[in-house]
């Protein structure tokens, strides 16, 4: 498992898939499931989509760099797309959250 772990940190801005994860570590699709969230309590994606926001929180903070900027750092397709993505993940847009998290 923490070499299914490194790989998700280690790819956090390719957008990888679960076939990705099981292609690369040549398990069944039932097999990583099963195992992932016996380990961690999450499934292979709600881990990795859950390091991707931190990290998209991180770098808000730490560089000066537009929210277009970011979705092209984290190879969104597009910046709807991320906005989309944040927002479905954390129940708020980035905006929300600068502004929540600058008090």
């Amino acid at each position: 498992m923490r070499e299914i772990v490194t790989y998700l940190n280690k790819n956090i801005y390719n957008n990888i898939t679960f076939m990705d994860v099981t292609s690369r570590f040549n398990l069944s699709e039932t097999q990583l499931k099963r195992m992932f969230r016996e380990v961690t309590g999450y499934s292979v994606m709600q881990y990795y989509r859950k390091s991707v926001v931190s990290r998209i929180e991180y770098h808000t903070h730490q560089m000066d760099k537009n929210f277009t900027e970011l979705a092209d750092m984290f190879n969104f397709s597009s910046i709807h797309y991320f906005s989309k993505f944040y927002k479905r993940e954390t129940g708020h847009t980035l905006r929300e959250y600068l502004k929540n998290s600058q008090r």
